[in-house]
């Protein structure tokens, strides 16, 4: 079994709130400050846009060893070996380990009723979904 990223800190960009820095700077300083794990949030950009973004960061993230991910954006993934994607919550996790196997494969849950189901099965994060209510999941397939 992987593994997440050590440390497993988890940096979900957002350009907009970037500004007026690039993304790229953000990134870099993270992955500087010892970062190892970068996913890339921008829902807004059409696919082509976020393909170019992946691919200015990619090279940021393999100089550093980290692992970077998209969300919900299964091509790139597999266009440009991302390490990982994230799932809405509708998302298909089971279609995403099946098509990526080595892939950090995530979910976003949220709600009680979401919660109760996993942390039902004996899962040690319950109190921390709990209190938060919304979580993302990460698994190694």
């Amino acid at each position: 079994m992987r593994l997440l990223p050590d440390p497993p800190l988890l940096v979900i960009t957002d350009r907009l709130q970037a500004a007026p820095r690039s993304l790229e700077w953000v990134v870099a300083a993270a992955l500087e400050g010892g970062a190892r794990w970068i996913s890339v949030r921008e829902k807004d950009l059409d696919p082509a846009d976020r393909l170019d973004l992946l691919r200015r960061l990619q090279p940021l993230a393999e100089a550093a060893g980290a692992l970077l991910a998209v969300h919900d954006d299964w091509e790139a993934v597999g266009r440009l070996g991302l390490g990982g994607l994230h799932l809405p919550a509708d998302g298909d996790a089971a279609a995403a380990r099946e098509r990526y196997p080595d892939r950090l494969i995530g979910q976003s849950w949220h709600g009680d009723s979401r919660i109760d189901a996993v942390t039902s099965q004996g899962n040690p994060a319950k109190k921390f979904m709990k209190l938060w209510r919304s979580v993302f999941q990460y698994h190694w397939v």
